[in-house]
């Protein structure tokens, strides 16, 4: 196979794990609500959304990020004969936003789940801490 067939194939491959990736998105923040009404209700998007979807959509991102790398090698090979600098700045620069964007996707199932756990539970008021001697009751903070 010719390199300019494994250029364009590798193109191909990082256009695919875009598309993964927008299909885990919606796998862990799917609803039918608008913009605005989706920032209010993000709690209960993430309480109801079934736990076998939001790992799903978490697990996707491993995934993604392998083929978004064959699309940075498609970047980096097309910059590299004019602009060899360029080139290598612009593929490090992807490499860290992919490591950042994978492990942010990946830990966001984890994040999801426990918020599930949190958020479905009755919200009380007080709480009590097992650690202590006399078993007080303490205040729970109410903000996130």
């Amino acid at each position: 196979m010719a390199m300019h067939e494994r250029i364009r194939i590798a193109g191909l491959l990082g256009l695919a794990g875009a598309l993964l990736l927008a299909v885990g998105d919606q796998c862990l923040y799917f609803a039918v609500v608008s913009g605005a009404d989706f920032l209010h209700g993000l709690r209960g998007i993430v309480a109801s959304a079934p736990t076998s979807r939001v790992l799903f959509g978490a697990s996707l991102a491993p995934i993604a990020a392998l083929l978004y790398l064959a699309g940075f090698w498609h970047v980096y090979m097309r910059l590299r004969s004019r602009h060899p600098r360029i080139a290598a700045v612009t593929a490090i620069g992807l490499a860290l936003c992919l490591l950042a964007g994978t492990v942010y996707h990946a830990l966001w199932g984890a994040k999801a789940l426990r918020r599930k756990r949190r958020w479905a539970r009755p919200q009380s008021r007080s709480r009590r801490w097992p650690h202590s001697k006399r078993n007080c009751t303490r205040t729970r903070r109410t903000s996130i």
